[in-house]
């Protein structure tokens, strides 16, 4: 990366960004894109979820938060 930083355009054309939109609107756009996920292909999230359920990942993760009683929140939505 350079020191000069990247404009809204340059960071779509490499990947960093999806969307570009102009000053003001990107609550607009975030609150779309959260409509088209919440609205995405039901079976598909649970499916996700049912795979990471199976995963060494999520079990060693499951295991490590729940260590941490501070972080109560996230050790019940781990649990669901």
């Amino acid at each position: 990366m350079t020191a000069g930083g990247w404009t809204p355009p340059e960071a779509k054309h490499w990947g960093l960004a999806n969307h570009v939109v102009p000053k003001g609107q990107g609550l607009a756009k975030a609150r779309e894109i959260a409509q088209q996920l919440a609205d995405g292909p039901p079976l598909l999230f649970p499916a996700i979820k049912q795979l990471l359920r199976h995963t060494e990942w999520w079990q060693s993760t499951r295991i490590r938060v729940a260590r941490q009683p501070e972080r109560g929140a996230e050790v019940s939505a781990l649990k669901t």
